[in-house]
């Protein structure tokens, strides 16, 4: 998980210094090129199917309540006919 301050160097178009998964203090010097010791991401438990993420986009852009919304108004019209 990056910080603010990284996300906004980024956004700024600015590459962080360090990987986000670097281990704090264990770096190394080689030839003026910088190596560092990358902890395990334990966020990604895998890639998501693609059942979750259409259900992770309706849930933020609104539309299962748009759907939701729908069918109450469905119901409402087959009882005021009946």
């Amino acid at each position: 998980m990056l910080t603010f301050k990284e996300f906004y160097g980024i956004c700024e178009g600015k590459k962080p210094g360090t990987p986000p998964h670097a281990v704090p203090g264990s770096y190394s010097e080689v030839g003026g090129v910088i190596r560092y010791t990358l902890a395990p991401n334990k966020e990604t438990s895998g890639t998501p199917t693609k059942k979750e993420i259409k259900k992770l986009v309706l849930d933020r852009s609104g539309g299962k309540a748009v759907k939701q919304e729908l069918k109450r108004k469905e119901k409402e019209a087959k009882k005021s006919k009946k």
